[in-house]
């Protein structure tokens, strides 16, 4: 494999990873968990506590997901730099 098909390749792996789209959903996620505990406020049902704990446990879970594929771009990117 050439150098040339290399950096090809890794530029490829670059636009497949969902980045963006992951961290979109990270800030959608973020609005619909303050609207639940708005809405949910002051109720005493079980899932007035337990859905929005659940949701930001995913929360949680997604933006580690969008850091890690973060790290991956850079790390691929600086790579290159170096081919």
């Amino acid at each position: 494999m050439s150098v040339a098909e290399l950096r090809a390749g890794l530029t490829d792996l670059i636009e497949l990873l969902p980045t963006e789209e992951i961290s979109g959903a990270c800030g959608s996620m973020e609005a619909a968990l303050a609207d639940m505990v708005e809405a949910w406020r002051g109720s005493e049902h079980s899932a007035a506590e337990a859905a929005p704990a659940a949701v930001r446990t995913a929360l949680d879970e997604l933006e580690k997901a969008a850091a890690g594929l973060e790290e991956v771009q850079v790390g691929i990117a600086s790579y290159m730099r170096e081919l």
